[in-house]
């Protein structure tokens, strides 16, 4: 189990601290989704980035099981990260000079894995994704909703435990965006991780299992809802 508990941020500003996030609480099952929801400047950005441990925590812990993954030293958690957590963004940058097979393994090699087997992983989960033909392309040449699908399944690589996506669909049009979530969901599913993904859509929080709304950065109950069968 992958959860935040009492956990706060701050940014400070000259001598005024600011807050982000104020004492959230909330845990993400395998599996599942949890989609988080809020008005600009809510805090979900921030949530998704300390979730992820790539921002720490003022307050609070990020707990994997039974230990305090933001407790541990930047390599540790550097390594952890890389190792059980994926992350879609909403821009999905990716290394021009690579071709979408190579970004996708550049993860699971850093990791420790074999350069081949890591090719032939990403040949894997792109196919799974509908870019099989696109493996080896230029990826200055692919469509927006192409390389969001590079980045679902460079998200994957390394079989994490939570996949965060930060607003996935916010740059693509409506068919895209929805064939991409279809993508998405289905992806998190089939590897047995725990989804969340911050939004602005009702539509895309209403296909979560769970829902987590913020203003000003608190949770506004309930914290957690069913909202699919």
């Amino acid at each position: 189990m992958y959860s935040l508990r009492g956990v706060s941020r701050s940014w400070q500003l000259d001598a005024v601290e600011i807050p982000a996030l104020v004492d959230v609480s909330v845990a993400f099952a395998p599996g599942e989704a949890t989609a988080v929801m809020g008005p600009s400047g809510s805090g979900k950005s921030t949530l998704l980035h300390v979730a992820a441990l790539l921002d720490p925590p003022t307050r609070g812990g990020v707990w994997l099981d039974d230990q305090d993954i933001s407790a541990l030293g930047d390599d540790a958690r550097s390594a952890l990260r890389l190792r059980k957590l994926g992350f879609v963004h909403q821009t999905y940058p990716m290394m021009a000079v690579l071709t979408p097979r190579e970004n996708v393994a550049l993860p699971a090699i850093w990791a420790g894995m074999p350069r081949k087997a890591a090719l032939e992983r990403a040949g894997a989960l792109l196919a799974s994704v509908g870019l099989l033909a696109q493996c080896d392309r230029d990826v200055r040449t692919l469509s927006g909703g192409q390389r969001q699908r590079v980045a679902i399944a460079r998200a994957l690589v390394n079989r994490p435990v939570v996949v965060f996506a930060d607003e996935p669909t916010a740059a693509l049009d409506t068919t895209t965006g929805a064939a991409v979530l279809d993508l998405l969901f289905a992806a998190a599913r089939d590897a047995g991780a725990a989804l969340v993904l911050a939004t602005h859509d009702p539509a895309v929080a209403a296909r979560a299992h769970h829902l987590l709304r913020l203003d000003g950065g608190r949770m506004v109950p309930p914290a957690t809802a069913s909202v699919t069968a």
